[in-house]
């Protein structure tokens, strides 16, 4: 992966004790950082509403970002992708794959509805967009995958939340008002061991980039 000044931006909720010292304090409270600005907010890491927010302004920036998480994602991972058609999923897909070490070429399932790739863990890769009614999920084995050994990926989780489990990461992509390569990718864990997953991917994000002066 490179990145370089001004390829992604993240944003994370700041914790109240134990926070992130990083100099260069600027104005709004914000870090600065070469690369990427850091804001503070009133949430706690430890409770409360945790996200963390970063800003691609590339295909191939969001899916270096996909391939830093996927190299993190462990046996049993579920991960959901919201956003609306050709925000990018797909792209972060393919980073996740990367990071996985999987080799073959990654595309949408949107008519098989699950693809299955083999890499260091295997990777699942559900499109939900054209299921109807949760039913089908169940008929498709799909909760057999979320608490199989590979790593879950959901697209459209919104069709199928019935199924998931208790604690997964959820990933927004919303595609920037004035740009059409730029993309806010929210990151929002539901569990104790996905917020230390994404504390864990924000400082692998931190050491692509250098601090600024």
């Amino acid at each position: 992966m490179s990145l370089s000044p001004g390829d992604i931006t993240i944003s994370e909720n700041s914790r109240i004790t134990g926070c992130y010292n990083i100099t260069g304090i600027i104005e709004h409270g914000c870090y600065n950082i070469t690369g990427v600005i850091i804001t503070t907010g009133e949430a706690c890491f430890a409770g409360g509403d945790y996200r963390m927010r970063v800003f691609s302004n590339s295909s191939e920036k969001t899916i270096d970002i996909g391939q830093a998480l996927g190299t993190m994602l462990r046996a049993g991972s579920v991960v959901c992708l919201d956003g609306d058609l050709g925000t990018g999923k797909t792209h972060f897909a393919k980073g996740i794959a990367r990071g996985l070490d999987i080799s073959e070429h990654v595309t949408s399932p949107t008519f098989t509805i699950i693809n299955e790739y083999e890499g260091r863990l295997p990777l699942y890769h559900v499109d939900a967009y054209r299921l109807e009614e949760e039913e089908e999920a169940y008929e498709l084995g799909l909760e057999e995958y979320l608490y199989g050994s590979g790593v879950t990926l959901i697209e459209w989780p919104e069709r199928v939340s019935g199924l998931l489990p208790d604690e997964y990461l959820m990933i927004r992509l919303i595609r920037a008002e004035n740009d059409d390569n730029s993309r806010e990718l929210e990151f929002q864990p539901f569990g104790q061991n996905y917020a230390e997953l994404v504390a864990g991917l924000f400082e692998e994000l931190k050491k692509i980039v250098h601090i600024g002066d």
